[in-house]
């Protein structure tokens, strides 16, 4: 894209600073929350029968990605399509507490 039709986009909400400090802020309070639900170990992948392969502790899966989403708003001074890897950590962040919950 274009530096011109990247700047049309800046109108539109999901571009929006305070929209992005905002998730941020939610997604923080969101994971104290949460962490009072989730238990010790998250499974994060399941062999063929079922059983946990790989688990994480609940500190580390529940604030991985806003984390990941705090450092991907700084970046987005660099490049314009860490707005999309904003989302994507945050649509990720939601289905993990999801999951664990």
């Amino acid at each position: 894209m274009t530096i011109k039709r990247v700047k049309n986009y800046h109108h539109q909400w999901l571009f929006n600073k305070k929209i992005k400090i905002y998730i941020i802020i939610f997604s923080f309070i969101f994971a104290v929350i949460a962490l009072w639900f989730v238990p010790e170990k998250i499974p994060i992948h399941f062999n063929a029968l079922q059983h946990t392969d790989i688990s994480i502790t609940k500190y580390m899966g529940v604030f991985i990605f806003p984390i990941l989403m705090t450092s991907s708003y700084l970046i987005r001074q660099w490049h314009w399509q860490t707005y999309f890897l904003f989302y994507f950590f945050f649509i990720l962040h939601l289905l993990l507490i999801w999951l664990a919950i």
